[in-house]
């Protein structure tokens, strides 16, 4: 067994929350076919930015979702899980078509 990166394994770890806790699974992510999962992650990548750079994190106008699902961090790191993750899920989306 391979020993993963920190980050890599973040952001398994977020993709499974994703999927346990939130409910999320490739069924659902395949009815997203307007690039929505590649414009949350880059929603959540502008998050970890801001949040790095110490600057309040709005919501993007291109954000995909309802804002009930808009959940950035103060944590860059966090927001580098989430979009991370969201980019897996993208990933897997596409290679499964």
């Amino acid at each position: 067994m391979t020993n993963l990166s920190p980050g890599v394994e973040a952001i398994e770890h977020e993709r499974i929350r994703q999927i346990r806790i939130e409910k999320f699974s490739l069924r659902s992510d395949k009815s997203y076919q307007n690039f929505e999962l590649i414009f949350a992650a880059k929603c959540y990548l502008s998050a970890a930015v801001d949040s790095s750079k110490g600057e309040e994190i709005h919501k993007p106008s291109d954000w995909p979702f309802s804002d009930d699902w808009w959940k950035p961090s103060s944590d860059p790191a966090r927001n580098l899980e989430k979009a991370g993750a969201l980019i897996a899920a993208e990933f897997d989306r596409q290679v499964t078509e």
